[in-house]
Formats: C-alpha cells, structure tokens, sequence
C-alpha cells in the first residue's frame, strides 16, 4: 500500500527493504492512490503500481507473472 504510519509509504518500505537485501525484489504498489507524481515516482523505482480494489484473479495472475 502506499499510506502507511508513521509518516512511511510503500515506496519507501519497498526500497528499504531491497536495499537490506543489497538487491532487487519483485514489488507492486496496490493502492487506491491515483495522483500523477505518485505514479510518476513508483515507475521511476521499476514499480508496477496496481490500483485499489484489485480483484483476487487478477491479483493472482500479476503474483504468477512476477514469480
């Protein structure tokens, strides 16, 4: 998701925690967010960005593309 507590997003979260890993994890935004430059940011990390609500099959098959 992208709003979390304190003051983090999702974005966020993600890089930290590829960073720990010292490499690149397979990642989606899902969020009901829509502005532009989060959209804009979240593509320039290599982010695909899934909108709120999400279906389960679709969920499903994006899991299955990226694994």
């Amino acid at each position: 998701d992208y709003r979390l507590q304190d003051d983090m997003n999702g974005i966020e979260v993600i890089a930290s925690i590829q960073d720990k890993l010292k490499k690149d994890i397979p990642a989606a935004l899902i969020t009901a967010e829509i502005a532009p430059d989060l959209l804009i940011e979240a593509q320039s990390k290599g982010l695909t960005v899934i909108n709120k609500p999400i279906e389960p099959f679709k969920l499903k098959t994006y899991l299955e593309t990226i694994l």
